[in-house]
């Protein structure tokens, strides 16, 4: 059996639709083909996993449609050069994440020179980001299969013998098992976790940026009184007042 390629192999990006998200009526209003039925014409071995087809590749063109009734669409990418990753949610409830395999690189590998099991880390965790980052709706499986499968939208695929052929040596005992619960958890506390406030300045450094601040402020006016007589000047004093505000700026807490 042929393994599917593993996203952590990829080095591209696709926009995505949760077919359950997509009216009935507007399917058949627009003609457009699902992907399940474009499968049993296109590689009849994959109609197999037609009840599995829950996502839906879409082109720029659909998508502006599918936007305009508000439906939600999800885009991914992956680059395997970096391991890093992005995830973007439109909709009634937008959200954006980005960041690399090792930010959630777990304690036991890191200052590991085990590159096997970093390996098998970098291909467990894309399953993870996907369920954690669209909560449930993507997992590695369904992105799979969606990006296999034909898109959404009008018409069939257009298959070469190659392609076909390539296709029919895959089926559901290739494609990569689900990660591991913990991960998808570890995961999903990292990307929804609040910042880190910035600690607050030293009772010193606060003083020196009120300072600075309170001179910025006279700089200001200064550059204000000299901006006709000397405008040379007028400039030196402008940049050193604004460098003073932005210490006064600096010395509150960001949260």
């Amino acid at each position: 059996m042929t393994t599917w390629r593993r996203i952590s192999d990829w080095k591209w990006d696709l926009q995505l639709v949760s077919l359950a998200d997509v009216p009935p009526q507007l399917i058949a209003e627009q003609r457009w083909v699902v992907p399940a039925d474009a499968m049993a014409t296109a590689w009849p071995r994959l109609s197999a996993l037609a009840a599995e087809v829950k996502l839906a590749r879409v082109s720029p063109e659909v998508a502006k449609l599918l936007q305009a009734r508000g439906i939600t669409l999800h885009a991914f990418g992956y680059h395997r050069g970096s391991d890093g990753w992005f995830y973007v949610r439109t909709g009634s409830h937008p959200v954006r994440y980005s960041g690399e395999n090792v930010d959630f690189l777990p304690d036991t590998l890191k200052d590991n020179d085990d590159d096997d099991a970093f390996d098998q880390f970098c291909d467990s965790v894309v399953d993870a980001i996907l369920r954690a980052a669209s909560d449930g709706v993507l997992s590695e499986r369904t992105v799979l299969i969606a990006n296999d499968a034909a898109p959404l939208g009008p018409g069939g695929p257009v298959v070469d013998e190659g392609e076909r052929a390539e296709h029919e040596r895959l089926g559901a005992d290739g494609l990569p098992p689900p990660a591991d619960p913990e991960l998808v958890e570890h995961v999903w506390t990292r990307l929804h976790a609040p910042p880190a406030p910035r600690p607050p300045l030293s009772p010193g450094v606060a003083m020196a940026a009120r300072l600075a601040g309170a001179a910025g402020v006279v700089a200001l006016g200064v550059a204000f009184l000299l901006r006709e007589r000397a405008p040379e000047s007028a400039v030196v004093a402008l940049t050193l007042g604004l460098f003073g505000v932005l210490c006064l700026f600096a010395r509150a807490p960001r949260r």
